[in-house]
């Protein structure tokens, strides 16, 4: 399968509908080719502005009403340090200024220990600070027998929450719920606005957002889909399956794991063409073109 291209929305505005609708009741939308540069013009009948932290950047790109609604940037970091409990629970570390943090099991030899709260402005590119560093060790060692430092950090990563700015000064304090804001400009095409969120609850994110719309889609089906799993099938009796064909063709079970652990009953796929090598019998050649065309396009 060929990646598919990255569009861009620089634009979108309310139409009078092809067929005898009223105005306003259409979308038509110029995406921009990121590759090439190239434009296409699109016309649907509601738009959902799920774009996270760059909400009020798209929405300042469509043909709309001011909104007041706006969303803070939180960045949280995280580190990734050599499995610092055997166990397989993970533990909450409460800090003195109120925080917590949590020390996790990650995959069979590391372990996570995050996250922080730091308001940004720039989020493009979020990485961890050296501060957010020595925060994460400090809370870690006021528990740990045996102390950290950062040689020990194998890894770091950060991310930015869009929060739904509620009025609150302290980052760790905004609210982690999202909110849906309908606009319909006096009965024109719905566009939908999404604010705040967390990965964590994106299914049932996703469940409120197409109830918000289902009164323009009539014909829509309004059962729900987030009580099911997101691949159908995938027991433990059927991924443990997997993993046992995937070590009869010669993988190793660490590996064999983490690809199901990774996939799903996917995995099989994703190296059905052989794995190429494997680094640190924890990921394979096979994987970077099936994330490149199926998850990361």
């Amino acid at each position: 399968m060929w990646p598919r291209a990255r569009r861009a929305c620089s634009s979108a505005r309310r139409l009078a509908a092809n067929k005898g609708g009223a105005a306003g009741s259409i979308w038509q939308a110029t995406l921009e080719n990121v590759a090439t540069g190239s434009c296409e013009t699109v016309q649907a009948r509601a738009i959902v502005n799920a774009s996270g932290p760059w909400v009020k950047a798209l929405l300042s790109s469509i043909d709309t009403p001011v909104t007041r609604e706006t969303v803070k940037h939180v960045k949280g970091s995280h580190i990734i340090v050599p499995r610092v409990h055997d166990a397989p629970h993970a533990y909450i570390l409460q800090n003195r200024d109120g925080r917590i943090v949590f020390v996790i099991p990650y995959f069979e030899r590391f372990s996570l220990i995050g996250t922080t709260d730091v308001a940004v402005n720039e989020f493009d590119a979020p990485q961890i600070s050296e501060d957010e560093t020595q925060y994460l060790l400090d809370l870690a060692n006021t528990y740990l027998a045996k102390p950290l430092t950062r040689d020990d950090i194998v890894s770091s990563y950060s991310g930015v929450r869009p929060l739904y700015d509620d009025g609150d000064d302290n980052p760790s304090a905004i609210t982690r719920d999202y909110t849906l804001k309908l606009d319909t400009a006096e009965g024109g095409a719905p566009l939908l606005n999404i604010y705040g969120g967390k990965i964590t609850t994106y299914r049932k994110l996703a469940e409120h957002a197409l109830e918000k719309l289902l009164p323009f889609f009539p014909n829509a089906s309004r059962a729900s889909w987030t009580h099911a799993p997101l691949q159908a099938g995938a027991t433990a009796d059927a991924l443990g399956n997997v993993v046992r064909v995937l070590q009869s063709r010669g993988l190793m079970a660490g590996y064999a794991n983490r690809l199901v652990h990774r996939y799903g009953l996917a995995a099989d796929t994703v190296v059905a063409g052989g794995t190429g090598e494997i680094f640190d019998d924890t990921f394979s050649e096979a994987e970077i073109p099936y994330l490149r065309d199926q998850e990361w396009s």
